[in-house]
């Protein structure tokens, strides 16, 4: 009796691992990430008197694809995908107005933000899930005539690992999420972008402007 209640017990076991390795996700999907400021976000002085207008474009040539999922046999079980230009742009706005920028349509500072890379994978394995991607971006600040005051190109990457014993589900979510605030926040912390952003709204920048640490 208890050697069949072993032997059941072992195919129930070994059937939760493989539904663990093959993954749950076999369909596309899309995340829908939103930007969160790190706590030591600060405003930056005097920028309430600065308007901003932020346009993202996107030139990936994969779009709004932006990765997969692997199962533990290495096997692909589904696409991601996610509104890069929407996402992007609501981001970089909340990011500015937290900041104290007064973020319009059709704001004398033109922020302007061409992505060049996007990308982000998701691996499901027995006991943990790991996720990596890169990002590449073009940043530029235009004054009202089109003159480019600032312009850089700015790459960020990560990687990360959650444990849980037969990993069931994805995280995809808060994986890409991870990812979008951290290209904001480098876009944001990049010398010269704050004065960048006063100049080109014809602003005097306050001494002592800050904003916080990119982390």
């Amino acid at each position: 009796m208890n050697t069949k209640m072993t032997k059941s017990g072992l195919k129930v076991a070994g059937l939760v691992a493989a539904f663990a390795l093959t993954g749950c996700a076999f369909v596309p999907d899309e995340v829908h990430p939103t930007y969160k400021a790190p706590a030591g976000m600060t405003k930056v002085a005097g920028a309430a008197q600065v308007s901003v207008a932020v346009d993202v474009i996107n030139d990936r040539k994969d779009k709004n694809f932006i990765g997969y999922t692997k199962n533990g046999y290495g096997f692909k079980t589904s696409d991601v995908y996610m509104n890069i230009q929407k996402d992007l742009t609501r981001a970089l706005n909340s990011a500015l107005q937290i900041m104290g920028y007064n973020v319009q349509k059709n704001g004398a500072a033109h922020l302007v933000v061409h992505v060049k890379k996007f990308r982000m994978h998701e691996n499901m394995h027995l006991t943990y899930i790991s996720h990596y991607g890169k990002t590449a971006v073009t940043v530029s600040v235009k004054n009202g005539k089109g003159n480019t005051l600032f312009q850089k190109n700015v790459e960020t990457s990560f990687k990360t690992s959650t444990p849980g014993l037969l990993s069931l589900s994805s995280n995809r979510h808060s994986a890409s999420e991870a990812m979008l605030n951290k290209t904001v926040n480098a876009i944001v912390t990049q010398p010269g972008f704050n004065k960048a952003l006063f100049e080109a709204a014809g602003v005097t920048q306050v001494t002592g402007a800050t904003v916080f640490n990119n982390p």
